[in-house]
């Protein structure tokens, strides 16, 4: 009798973000259904480091490229990966995301349809998925007759001192809006 093949992927996601344990909720589902799959994670690591996928006895993976260095450990894997995030614009990785263009302009038009006028956007800077949401945003509400201030925000803000300058910047720029604003 010949032994089924264990199909075997690799989750390297970060738990904690409502999107990511909605995905591995799915795939563990999955896999619960169909004999012979296997998820393989390092449930130590809230965000794992991709280092360990060079390693990993596994025929696949699902990941979370954050960082231009999860970007090269990616590409370099010897096993198919599909990445979940659009932190970069210029992935060259398979790469699975929601339509971040049409959030942008469903939230626009939601707030035109509540009569605003005036609009402001936030947003973090150098993270694709804001950049699409952000022009699909200011571009839906200029079709609408809208104007739109915006501010955008440097991302991997660790210290205090970076926490406190940025919510300072966001405070001196809502002081800027001129009411009402959506």
């Amino acid at each position: 009798m010949k032994s089924k093949k264990t199909t075997r992927i690799a989750l390297a996601l970060p738990l904690g973000l409502a999107y990511m344990e909605g995905v591995l909720r799915g795939f563990l589902d999955f896999a619960r259904e169909k004999p012979g799959w296997t998820a393989v994670t390092l449930p130590e690591q809230l965000t794992p480091s991709m280092e360990w996928l060079r390693h990993c006895q596994c025929d696949g993976a699902l990941l979370s490229i954050t960082t231009r260095r999860d970007l090269e450990i990616a590409r370099s894997l010897a096993i198919p990966v599909v990445n979940l995030t659009a932190y970069f614009g210029d992935m060259s990785v398979p790469t699975i995301m929601v339509d971040h263009r049409r959030i942008g302009a469903l939230a626009a038009q939601h707030l035109v349809e509540q009569n605003f006028r005036r609009f402001g956007y936030y947003g973090l800077r150098d993270i694709h998925y804001s950049e699409m949401r952000r022009s699909a945003f200011i571009e839906t509400l200029e079709k609408a007759g809208g104007t739109c201030s915006s501010l955008t925000v440097p991302t991997g803000i660790t210290t205090g001192r970076q926490i406190r300058l940025n919510e300072e910047r966001l405070l001196a720029w809502l002081g800027t809006l001129k009411t009402p604003v959506g």
